[in-house]
């Protein structure tokens, strides 16, 4: 309800007439009257929030996954360049690959090629490899090339990291201690690579050619 506000202003003017004994008398009056009407107010307006839900990367239990930054590419060195079965693209700086197992435990470069493919640290100068507990490992040199390995064994489905190089020295080295990955130790008596799962293969949850990254994509489900 709008309520005026009345405000009278009286103007009386008075004339004295001594002759009646100081009596006043009101020869006019004049009544000015103002009206103000309030501005109506409006009622502050809301816009509604939405969410986005994402929905979670499921990884089955026969599958291999290894989060690849963008921009990086496979080469097919020796050891095969498989194609994913699947591919989770709900990440922000790259994207969950899911790989069919390998066969067999020892990495070979005969026929059936089943490494999912390699990457040369002299392609690739910012080559930086962390696994399942953060722990990231960059290239010793420019000769060493690593080559991504995917089995499933009674511990689990991982990714692991075959080496070569000119020198032992062409492995990887952690980016936060001494430790360090090289070719030699994968080698057996025989000169043939070692059986995974074993000790001296780091095994990978991510990789990248522009530097360090230890996130996976959002909500995935192992």
């Amino acid at each position: 309800m709008v309520r005026h506000v009345l405000i009278a202003v009286v103007f009386v003017i008075l004339n004295i007439d001594f002759s009646r004994g100081c009596q006043p008398r009101i020869n006019s009056a004049a009544v000015a009257v103002i009206t103000t009407t309030p501005t109506p107010t409006t009622a502050p307006t809301t816009t509604p929030t939405t969410t986005t839900t994402v929905a979670p990367c499921v990884l089955n239990t026969d599958q291999v996954v290894l989060f690849v930054q963008k921009d990086t590419v496979f080469v097919n060195n020796d050891y095969g360049m498989t194609a994913a079965t699947s591919t989770c693209a709900e990440c922000d700086t790259g994207s969950d690959l899911y790989y069919k197992p390998t066969t067999t435990a020892i990495p070979h470069s005969t026929a059936p090629l089943e490494g999912i493919g390699s990457i040369t640290a002299a392609d690739c100068p910012n080559l930086c490899i962390c696994d399942s507990n953060d722990e990231c490992y960059s290239a010793a040199t420019a000769n060493v090339v690593v080559t991504f390995w995917p089995y499933c064994s009674t511990t689990g489905c991982r990714v692991y990291v075959v080496l070569t190089g000119l020198d032992d020295t062409d492995g990887l080295v952690s980016t936060t201690t001494s430790k360090m990955y090289i070719p030699a130790d994968q080698i057996d008596e025989t000169f043939e690579y070692k059986a995974i799962p074993d000790a001296s293969y780091l095994e990978a949850k991510t990789v990248g050619c522009t530097g360090c990254v230890t996130t996976t994509c959002a909500g995935r489900v192992a």
